[in-house]
C-alpha cells in the first residue's frame, strides 16, 4: 500500500470520527456544517480516486486475469441481484412495509460485485 493511500485512509477515519461526533451531538455551528460538507466532498473524491486507480491498474492486467475478474463480476452481480430481490420479496411478504426499488437493488448489487472483483487492485502495489 502506498504512502498516499495510508494518508488518505487516516484522513478518512479521522474525518469520520469527527463527523459522527458532530452529527451525534447535533451541533449546528457554521464551522461544523462546513466540515461535514467538506468531508462528504472528500469521500466522493476518494471514491473517484479508487475507481480511477482500479481502472488504470485493470489496463495492466493480462487478458486471462482480466477475463476471470470480469466473469466473477458478472456472476456476482447476477447472484447479488437475485438474492436481494428474494430478500425484499420475503420481507415484503412478512412486514408489508418495504417498497421494491429495482434501481437501488441493481446499483447495490453491481457496486458490491465491483468491489469484490476489482478493489484489491487499489490496495496492492504494482510489485505484488
Amino acid at each position: 500500500m502506498s504512502k498516499l493511500n495510508k494518508i488518505l485512509y487516516a484522513m478518512g477515519i479521522i474525518g469520520l470520527i469527527i463527523t459522527m461526533i458532530i452529527v451525534y451531538k447535533n451541533i449546528l455551528n457554521v464551522f461544523e456544517v462546513r466540515f461535514v460538507i467538506g468531508y462528504l466532498i472528500f469521500i466522493f473524491l476518494l471514491a473517484f480516486y479508487f475507481l480511477s486507480i482500479t481502472i488504470l491498474r485493470m489496463r495492466e492486467l493480462k487478458w486471462v486475469e482480466l477475463r476471470k475478474r470480469i466473469l466473477k463480476f458478472v456472476r456476482l452481480s447476477f447472484l447479488n441481484s437475485v438474492s436481494v430481490f428474494v430478500l425484499v420479496f420475503v420481507f415484503d411478504y412478512f412486514f408489508k412495509t418495504l417498497k421494491l426499488n429495482f434501481v437501488k437493488v441493481l446499483y447495490t448489487s453491481v457496486s458490491l460485485a465491483f468491489g469484490v472483483s476489482f478493489l484489491d487492485l487499489v490496495f496492492l502495489n504494482k510489485e505484488e
